[in-house]
């Protein structure tokens, strides 16, 4: 499988989860498009890769707990950049 073809996947189960109000889906899927977005921006992936690609970056970032914190940061960062894009509010401005 091809990281485009499980970007476009975890999209589509983004979407089935806001169906279903499914949060942990929807978290579950916003973290994996996150993470691709991120790593597609700094150059470690393209549409191309094999998803294994994925897992080994993964886990040579478990053995880096600066590296892994710096990314858990970036990717909280995305997933609030790609909610805004898609025009969902934050927590904060929903209730």
């Amino acid at each position: 499988m091809t990281v485009k073809e499980l970007y476009t996947e975890a999209l589509l189960e983004r979407g089935r989860a806001k169906r279903l109000n499914d949060m942990t889906l929807l978290q579950q899927a916003d973290a994996l498009i996150a993470l691709i977005d991120e790593l597609r921006a700094r150059h470690y992936l393209n549409w191309n890769d094999d998803t294994q690609k994925i897992q080994e970056l993964h886990e040579r970032l478990k053995t880096n707990p600066a590296a892994n914190e710096r990314t858990n940061d970036a990717l909280r960062y995305r997933i609030e950049q790609n909610r805004a894009r898609w025009g969902e509010k934050p927590k904060e401005e929903q209730r």
